[in-house]
């Protein structure tokens, strides 16, 4: 099948003030010129049999963080969408070539990719995404910001690793274009202390847990028996002094 219009009839818009393009689109209108009324610019394409209204249209951000607590010291991924949610992305045919939403793209492949989602034609391969500004307050009431780039799914993510245990607050922004309004999500997750932190003994509880672990010195009873043959021996002792001692009185006499 040969999709690209069979003669190249586009639709220019104009700024009359100094003639630059403002944009364009293959678009050929065989009865009857188009109607613009309150920033919407509507026509008749004879190339597909279908009426086009062209304006700034609305969209949708996500983002998403961690549902369960990120140890202190590693690293977070933030992750988000910014989608095209024009009335033109609910008809059956953008869905079937779309499951998962029209991925919003740059003000420079607009026009491209326009023609690729609803005129059948061949996708961009330079296509980009838009910027999306992401904010962080952390629990000290400080920010940490980034810009990034959207891919052709219409994919973000932002990888950070926190330093100060408890909740944080996230906001995702995509500030709009002239194609697209802006929009914005929310979300949450929280740092937890980290548990190597937590395992860290002090020198007096290492020293305690030490002697507790030690086993009992036992507790020896003497026996009866050695109690008695110690005191004949002190008897015995005592004996042989007094018997030197009568010997040597005897002696000197």
């Amino acid at each position: 099948m040969y999709t690209p219009p069979l003669h190249p009839c586009r639709t220019d818009v104009i700024n009359c003030t100094d003639g630059t393009l403002v944009w364009g689109i293959s678009l050929y209108s065989s009865t009857s010129p188009g109607a613009a009324a309150d920033g919407y610019f509507v026509d008749w394409n004879s190339f597909d049999n279908k009426i086009y209204s062209f304006g700034r249209g609305p969209t949708q951000t996500t983002v998403d963080a961690p549902l369960t607590g990120v140890t202190q010291g590693s690293s977070v991924v933030i992750r988000g969408t910014v989608m095209d949610t024009a009335a033109g992305t609910d008809q059956e045919e953008v869905i079937e070539r779309f499951p998962n939403g029209v991925p919003a793209v740059s003000e420079e492949n607009m026009r491209e990719w326009m023609e690729y989602v609803y005129m059948q034609q061949n996708c961009p391969s330079d296509a980009e995404g838009v910027d999306v500004f992401v904010k962080i307050l952390d629990p000290n009431g400080d920010w940490y910001s980034e810009t990034v780039t959207t891919d052709t799914n219409g994919v973000f993510s932002v990888s950070w690793a926190p330093a100060i245990v408890g909740d944080y607050h996230v906001t995702a922004m995509f500030q709009g274009s002239e194609s697209y309004y802006t929009s914005y999500s929310t979300t949450t997750f929280t740092v937890d202390e980290s548990t190597a932190q937590n395992d860290v003994l002090s020198a007096d509880e290492i020293a305690d847990a030490t002697v507790n672990k030690m086993p009992e010195y036992p507790t020896l009873e003497m026996p009866a028996y050695l109690t008695i043959d110690i005191i004949l021996l002190i008897i015995a002792a005592v004996g042989v002094v007094i018997g030197l001692l009568v010997y040597l009185i005897v002696k000197k006499q």
